[in-house]
């Protein structure tokens, strides 16, 4: 296999725009240049003049986290296992979203009022600050780098506890500078920038503990010279929720995610108007909203793909729309280990999925699905009618999908936690 630094690299290289290209683009990368290298020397000399203090022996850990999320379940499969952990006292989650009832998470809102003045974000993350000085819990962490993980970590820092980032989104979340993540604010970059991407390192390596969806990130991670604690964590599911139906399921393809450019659901219509050729009682569900929805049903409609293809919009509970699926398909240009894929494998579906992020640590290629290469439309739509035209081959993928996704089961997960918790407490790392 490559390193993971070639395997991720085609992440950047994919985009034309290698860097700033205008006066206004050079501003605005100068500005984050001295933002960071700011942000850097205010860690390293938080580090040097505050005492760090070291997590309890025993008794209760207290946890202070902020992030965003899309749906109920994303944010529950980070959250729960954490909270079910032997170790774990509380978790207080800064949020503009509404956090599900989960046990031992309290949700923390900033106030509406200043929410309307400074706008949710900053309001969060404000609140985020003046909860940290104000709690002085064991741990203080964040869901993605940009921006929550690098407060965070400032945060802890100053405050002389233990930061902990959760990387989400894999080595996008800063490779080239962050300028092909998600954030919003990073991708104004419109390139990437080596000064940027290194001060991101360094940032991670200042983090007591970082959690990844899978080997590959921290393979990436050590090889760009970070040095701290990782650990492999993928999202919690609750296998007495996600489980196979006895029904026999009435849809063919799934694919589950915002609808947003690096989820390529234009190229899943591009798969089904072929398999569509050949096989025109095709059934196929496009399950989440977002920016490209009328541009995508207006690509099905393009394609003929009215009857074909249902847009089911938003859903906050997934389940009973996997379970009447039979296989799921992952277009991503970009991912970590999808959340969706987890829980479509153990409701017993096979997965064809884009070979991106930490797939690998789940998809077994011609055991439980297929892994494709370069997004290539053509070798989705010969590994997706290999399942669908043979029953027995759908039947064993679905079962070792099942078997294979168990794993990721919350109540394993939360015994993961335990053994963190402990070895950091047995070994501290000195930095």
């Amino acid at each position: 296999m490559s390193s993971a630094t070639d395997f991720y690299s085609t992440l950047t290289n994919s985009s034309k725009k290698k860097g700033p290209k205008s006066i206004a683009d050079f501003a605005v990368h100068l500005c984050f240049r001295t933002v960071l290298f700011l942000y850097i020397g205010t860690v390293k000399l938080a580090r040097r003049l505050v005492p760090q203090k070291p997590l309890p022996d025993d008794g209760p850990i207290e946890i202070l986290l902020t992030g965003t999320f899309f749906s109920d379940n994303w944010i529950i499969s980070l959250l729960r296992p954490l909270a079910l952990s032997k170790r774990c006292g509380r978790i207080r989650m800064v949020s503009t979203t509404p956090v599900p009832c989960i046990e031992n998470v309290e949700a923390v809102y900033p106030p509406k009022l200043l929410i309307k003045i400074i706008g949710r974000s900053p309001a969060r993350l404000a609140t985020f600050i003046w909860l940290g000085f104000r709690t002085r819990p064991h741990i203080i962490g964040g869901l993605h780098l940009l921006i929550n993980g690098l407060m965070a970590i400032l945060l802890a820092k100053l405050l002389g506890v233990k930061a902990l980032y959760s990387c989400c989104g894999g080595p996008t979340e800063c490779e080239g500078g962050g300028y092909s993540s998600e954030n919003h604010l990073f991708s104004k970059l419109h390139g990437p920038d080596p000064f940027i991407e290194r001060r991101l390192l360094d940032a991670i390596s200042a983090a007591d503990f970082v959690i990844t969806r899978g080997k590959l990130a921290i393979q990436f991670f050590t090889e760009h010279g970070v040095t701290t604690r990782f650990h492999v964590v993928p999202g919690g599911m609750d296998s007495k929720k996600f489980f196979p139906s006895s029904i026999p399921p009435i849809i063919d393809l799934i694919i589950v995610g915002n609808l947003v450019p690096r989820k390529r659901v234009d190229l899943f219509l591009e798969i089904i108007s072929k398999i569509h050729a050949v096989r025109p009682d095709i059934r196929a569900v496009v399950l989440g909203d977002g920016p490209l929805r009328q541009s995508l049903e207006s690509q099905a409609e393009t394609l003929h793909l009215q009857k074909a293809v249902y847009f089911a919009g938003y859903q906050n509970d997934v389940v009973p729309w996997l379970q009447q699926a039979k296989v799921f398909i992952l277009t991503s240009e970009a991912e970590g280990l999808s959340q969706a894929m987890i829980q479509a494998m153990l409701c017993g579906l096979p997965a064809v999925v884009s070979h991106v992020g930490e797939a690998e640590e789940l998809v077994e290629e011609g055991v439980n699905g297929f892994l494709i290469r370069d997004l290539n439309v053509d070798a989705y739509v010969k590994a997706i009618l290999s399942i669908l035209e043979n029953q027995a081959m759908l039947s064993n993928f679905s079962k070792a999908a099942k078997r294979s996704a168990g794993r990721c089961d919350v109540h394993y997960l939360a015994r993961k936690w335990d053994e963190i918790f402990n070895a950091f407490i047995d070994t501290p790392v000195v930095k």
